[in-house]
């Protein structure tokens, strides 16, 4: 920070401590004359790098003070010319004697031909780095594809010239940025899915590939994503940033060892004072954290070792959750790697790296728009655009988030809704403060062995949120490659209205099998009440005298039911006749005969239904080239679901398996075993189908099938309206209007054609 070093001893000055103990182990340099000469002359000592590199308002003089004092141990670079850290890792010994490396390099070094690296004052390179040779960056420039003066506009005034090339080179394999008005990187992306698996960037992909395939590509959007308004901002302002003096903590989680490294890098360009709290299982990184003490801004290192639980939460509020409280402002980062596609996700890991912490332009915005406005408890990115639009959900962790509700006291979300996807971001820990008053354990996370998804982790992810706004404050969600922030919430459901009918026809022609599920895929229920075909049993068992009401009767029916599933374990399946055999022995003499009532059940719920007529037309072209099949988890016969599919219009060959008669469940997995067997091929061949994110869609993925995931008609309603409707609290003519919107909206789950809307 300014006036961080004259040349006296600092911990004198400051009477720091933790500084005075560092200091203590300084080695003061005496330098000749001539030895100054070839410092300053030879370009090892550069005082303008120095002070701009680590925010320093020294004089020269005061820089040289400062290699005298400090550089024997400070792990810093005096110049360009020469990358300390570079020649530290390439010359081990070098560290060992305690010299100073470029009086080493000097006195000793150049002489036994060591080597030195010159020290970029661009961003570092990063696991996601392009190799763009001068050429190739020259055309891009050229064309207008990198246009300095449109990304300063849209992205931040203070940008130079070579920050732009460096953010393209170093970032746009995952930063979703346009870097000129001729180039969309996040249509292009969501246009081409192959780019995103392969983690490419999207400008480097057309300008060497994509432009000989003949991709297509458009202008920058001019739409955000945004539900709520705009937050402004001003730009920074170096006078303001250094008369505001927060107290700040990062609080990393280290679990990968290659991180320490990643994450000192990231560290060594933090403009701001800060204590660095790091929790991790390992003894080992542990030792290695003491690298960090020589970090530029760091006041206080602390590392503590925990048990493997819980994964980023766990260690966290188990060992620092009262050490965090101390503190204005808390930055939450770990050492994400996702290996669930089969290798390291670094695009989502580096994202929310980069725009959290790594770009001092965008995160001095977070840090004002924080200190301007108390109310918000919690800033955190909108999600990374190669995560699938589903993760925007609850899906296993609908218990989970019960139980910490209950725990903790807030008001819980479910369904689609907005959270830090990853776990990462900055909070007030006031905001947070049930949650880390509670006294955690580990022994409230289960032990780890690869979950993904369904712990108290990836609830305790999902509910940060809900936490924050049971206290009275707001989170804060920034987009970056728009710039901008929004209040509460992102749109969750922005994804699915750019999907279309002929979308889902492109993606099935590269399947060999097209899956799809039924209820409320290809027909959905005008009463939007699973419960239709039980209620009219119900009536018909009242007006016998066998039962005293409809309720009474549909809560029979479905404690027998979980009553049967639970004699099987969950295993496998049971039918309705099943069900009804039971039930018809629980009411007693009199009752009608169960094959009846079955049938009777069915038929009031075949009568409900009506097609979702844009997915069964495409389901119907898509037959003519593809094999067709219909998969359900259903108490139905095949028989039954069969009459279901031909009323829904489905004319195209097909074959239906249902897990009643497999005793096989999408929602365990096991029946795609049996669907890739009978249809003679790999489950990756097989595109599914289907509107439950859980069984649908997150079970299939996970047994190697190919999703696509339908909306749900009131999902689709929400989507259109930004409205969440509770059909089961309403009755009467208030139900019957709000089912007529619902319908008239939600049915067809595209956006090929606009519904006219009207609401209030």
């Amino acid at each position: 920070m300014a006036g961080e070093d004259q040349g006296d001893d600092l911990a004198a000055q400051t009477g720091n401590a933790f500084l005075d103990a560092r200091a203590q182990s300084r080695r003061y340099l005496f330098l000749s004359s001539s030895e100054i000469s070839a410092l300053f002359q030879g370009g090892f000592i550069d005082p303008a790098f120095f002070r701009r590199r680590y925010n320093l308002a020294l004089s020269d003089d005061a820089v040289l003070d400062h290699f005298k004092w400090r550089s024997s141990s400070d792990g810093r670079s005096y110049s360009a010319k020469m990358n300390v850290r570079a020649y530290l890792d390439a010359y081990p010994e070098v560290e060992e004697s305690g010299m100073s490396p470029i009086l080493h390099y000097l006195r000793e070094g150049q002489a036994k031909g060591f080597g030195i690296v010159a020290h970029p004052e661009a961003e570092k390179p990063g696991p996601m780095t392009l190799r763009v040779n001068k050429k190739g960056l020259k055309r891009l420039i050229s064309s207008g594809h990198i246009n300095s003066n449109y990304y300063r506009t849209r992205y931040g005034a203070g940008i130079s010239d070579d920050e732009v090339v460096s953010h393209f080179l170093n970032r746009s394999a995952y930063d979703g940025r346009s870097y000129s008005a001729k180039f969309d990187s996040i249509g292009y992306l969501r246009s081409h899915p192959d780019v995103i698996a392969a983690e490419h960037s999207p400008l480097w992909h057309y300008a060497s590939k994509g432009q000989d395939e003949e991709r297509g590509i458009a202008d920058a959007w001019r739409e955000f994503s945004w539900i709520p308004d705009d937050i402004e901002y001003a730009e920074p302002d170096d006078a303001a940033q250094s008369d505001a003096s927060p107290h700040i903590a990062i609080h990393l989680h280290i679990f990968y060892r290659d991180y320490l490294k990643r994450f000192f890098d990231l560290l060594s360009n933090v403009r701001f004072e800060f204590d660095l709290l790091i929790s991790t299982p390992f003894e080992d990184i542990e030792e290695s954290s003491r690298l960090f003490y020589d970090l530029p801004n760091v006041r206080l290192v602390e590392c503590r070792v925990g048990e493997n639980r819980g994964r980023n939460f766990g260690p966290m509020l188990v060992d620092f959750r009262e050490d965090l409280q101390e503190y204005d402002y808390v930055l939450h980062l770990h050492s994400k790697k996702s290996l669930y596609a089969g290798g390291e996700q670094a695009g989502w890991a580096s994202y929310a790296h980069t725009f959290l912490l790594g770009d001092h332009h965008v995160v001095y915005r977070h840090l004002q728009l924080m200190q301007n406005d108390p109310s918000i408890g919690l800033l955190a990115l909108t999600p990374f655009h190669k995560l699938p639009h589903w993760a925007n959900h609850t899906l296993k962790n609908s218990q989970s988030v019960r139980d910490l509700s209950a725990r903790l006291g807030f008001e819980p979300e479910f369904g689609f809704h907005s959270y830090p996807m990853g776990g990462m971001f900055w909070m007030r820990p006031s905001a947070l403060k049930s949650l880390l008053d509670y006294p955690w354990s580990y022994s409230d996370f289960p032990a780890e062995h690869g979950q993904t998804d369904g712990a108290p982790q990836h609830a305790l992810e999902r509910c940060v949120g809900s936490i924050c706004r049971s206290s009275g404050s707001n989170l804060l969600y920034y987009e970056p490659w728009s710039n901008r922030y929004g209040l509460d919430r992102y749109d969750e459901l922005a994804i699915y209205k750019k999907e279309n009918k002929a979308n889902l026809i492109r993606l099935a022609s590269h399947a060999d099998v097209v899956s799809s599920d039924v209820f409320d895929t290809i027909v959905y229920r005008r009463s939007m009440d699973v419960e239709v075909g039980k209620r009219a049993v119900g009536r018909r068992l009242v007006d016998l005298g066998l039962i005293g009401s409809v309720d009474d009767f549909v809560s029979l029916r479905n404690s027998t039911e979980l009553e049967l599933r639970l004699e099987q374990n969950f295993v496998g399946d049971v039918g309705l006749e099943q069900i009804y055999h039971r039930l018809v022995a629980v009411l007693g003499v009199g009752s009608p005969d169960p094959a009846e009532l079955s049938e009777s059940e069915f038929e009031a719920d075949l009568a409900d239904q009506k097609p979702r007529l844009s997915i069964v037309d495409a389901l119907n072209t898509i037959g003519r080239r593809t094999r067709l099949i219909f998969t359900s988890d259903s108490y139905y016969t095949r028989e039954q679901i069969g009459r279901l599919i031909t009323k829904a219009g489905i004319h195209a060959a097909h074959e239906v398996f249902v897990s009643s008669a497999l005793q096989a469940r999408k929602d365990t997995g096991r029946i795609w075993g049996h669907v890739a067997r009978a249809m003679n091929v790999e489950s990756n061949q097989i595109l599914h189908l289907g509107d439950n994110l859980v069984s649908d869609v997150q079970i299939a993925t996970d047994h190697g099938v190919g999703t696509y995931a339908v909306l749900h008609p009131l999902d689709k309603f929400r989507a259109c309206t930004n409205r969440r409707i509770d059909l089961e609290q309403m009755s009467g003519a208030l139900r019957a209007h709000w089912l007529r919107i619902a319908e008239a909206v939600g049915c067809d789950p595209f956006y090929d054609h606009e519904v006219p809307i009207h609401v209030d």
